[in-house]
């Protein structure tokens, strides 16, 4: 019997595999379920596997428990939050791709923009009866800088290129940053330590006096009490379909098709979120129905 010897370039196709999932990490298995009751419909994803050492030194991501929910208005019709985290845009400077000089610029945007995002964000639309929609982006800087400075800088910075300047001025007696596109405007303050950014004043004044806000609507509490979301998630995404169908209907100045109307009639709410425990991320979507 003769015995081969594997030449040192040339591993076991195991001992290869081996090395490849303690850099880049292993999948072990992804699953899924679909479940209904009488509070509506539950898909559950679930996918178990471990991180190698490729994603070491990637953002620390910890499950949160949302606060801003208290701090914007109740008739928000999507809602969308997440968190941010040191380092959370450092991964692309490291990235072999814009490791060239002309990317330099756009790294250093990256990075001041990473700091906007160091906590607790979020992204809501609202009606606001007009030709758009109130879209508003709510963040929370790291402690110390001033979101509203700080997309200045970078404005100014590529204002030739932009072709518009912040125009500075007060809103609901917030000093705001604007800038105009003819028909459309993007307005920025900071208001209560956190930097707002919508596409119309009323986005500024519903954080500074959002009134009864988000948490407190009927809607809101039983879509994410019947979905089974925990207090602590690392993100979620709610949707009041009711309110949807009208601000559709609101922005098309006509009504959906008559189908189209009853299919939607026993939806309620949508709600999206994310879990983790060892080894595990869960993702589960329910859909409202009453």
């Amino acid at each position: 019997m003769r015995l081969r010897a594997t030449p040192s370039g040339d591993k076991p196709a195991s001992m290869r595999w081996g090395i490849i999932a303690g850099v880049v990490g292993t999948l072990v298995l992804v699953g899924a379920s679909l479940a209904a009751n009488s509070d509506g419909i539950a898909l559950d994803t679930t996918v178990h596997g471990s991180l190698g050492k490729l994603f070491d030194k990637r953002p620390k991501l910890e499950p949160f428990a949302a606060k801003l929910p208290s701090r914007v208005p109740r008739d928000a019709v999507v809602y969308l939050t997440f968190h941010g985290t040191k380092g959370l845009l450092s991964g692309l400077e490291k990235n072999p791709t814009f490791s060239g000089p002309e990317f330099g610029p756009v790294m250093k945007v990256l990075g001041e923009i990473g700091t906007l995002l160091r906590g607790e964000d979020a992204l809501y639309v609202r009606p606001a009866g007009g030709a758009f929609p109130e879209v508003t982006l709510v963040a929370e800087p790291k402690k110390g800088v001033s979101g509203r400075a700080t997309l200045d800088r970078i404005i100014n910075r590529f204002s030739s290129d932009l072709g518009v300047r912040p125009r500075h001025h007060l809103v609901a007696g917030t000093p705001t940053s604007t800038l105009g596109f003819g028909d459309f405007a993007i307005h920025y303050a900071d208001v209560n330590g956190r930097l707002v950014v919508t596409d119309l004043p009323a986005g500024i004044a519903g954080v500074k006096n959002p009134g009864k806000p988000l948490a407190d609507s009927a809607t809101y509490k039983d879509a994410l009490q019947t979905s089974g979301m925990p207090g602590k998630t690392h993100g979620f995404f709610y949707v009041d379909i009711r309110a949807g169908t009208g601000l559709v209907e609101d922005l098309s100045g006509a009504k959906l098709p008559a189908e189209v109307t009853r299919n939607l009639k026993p939806l309620r709410s949508a709600v999206e979120y994310a879990i983790s425990r060892q080894h595990q991320l869960s993702v589960r979507f329910f859909l409202r129905i009453k």
